[in-house]
């Protein structure tokens, strides 16, 4: 992003670069209004982006003017690597709550997610957890607690959901002993992860995955 720009400016170099110069110019210029209507973008529309030299709109809302760049193109999928990092909980909150939105208007949204807070584990419908390369849940994030209660993990009552299953799968390397537990531990996750898919697969007679894609 140009930090020179307003919110709107930037928008609209998006839309004229990347949709179909047979497209007429004033339906772009609708397509940029309804995305920064749709990212809650309205009141700082004519602000400039800026930068850490120059003042300009927030974290939260330069990170939903870097989403609103994709959104022109209205695509189908959304793929977002981490877009809650460096923003304090509020404005992580607040772009969480936009993709829960837009995935509620039928957009698929999927995004790796960096320390998440409670309300916005919440957000959730489905949870990949993968532990050193292998997978060791893949399902409904309000069932992934019960999950691994039954292979003996119960979360803590009033803990973080999300703190907690990164607690469970990640390697610890501060001691010799704390590092052979851990990765023995993800071992037992990560098979008995493996039998709860063919299981799954057996019981629908069809590969699991097929559910989600």
């Amino acid at each position: 992003m140009f930090a020179e720009l307003t919110v709107r400016e930037q928008l609209e170099i998006s839309a004229r670069c990347r949709l179909p110069a047979s497209m007429p110019l004033e339906q772009k210029m609708r397509r940029v209004d309804q995305v920064i209507y749709e990212l809650g973008l309205s009141k700082v529309a004519d602000t400039k982006v800026g930068s850490f030299e120059s003042r300009g709109i927030s974290g939260g809302e330069r990170k939903r003017v870097s989403i609103g760049i994709e959104l022109v193109t209205n695509p189908p999928l959304l793929l977002l690597d981490e877009p809650t990092s460096g923003l304090d909980s509020f404005h992580a909150q607040a772009v969480m709550l936009t993709m829960l939105r837009l995935a509620r208007e039928g957009r698929t949204i999927i995004a790796t997610i960096h320390q998440p807070r409670s309300q916005i584990f919440q957000m959730f419908d489905d949870l990949l957890l993968l532990s050193e390369g292998y997978q060791v849940y893949l399902g409904s994030a309000k069932e992934m607690v019960g999950y691994f209660s039954q292979l003996g993990y119960p979360c803590p009552a009033y803990y973080n959901p999300a703190d907690f299953a990164l607690d469970l799968i990640s390697l610890s390397t501060h001691s010799k002993m704390l590092e052979e537990q851990t990765r023995d531990r993800i071992a037992y996750l990560e098979a008995s992860f493996s039998r709860h898919r063919k299981e799954m697969e057996a019981k629908l007679d069809e590969p699991w995955m097929m559910r989600w894609w």
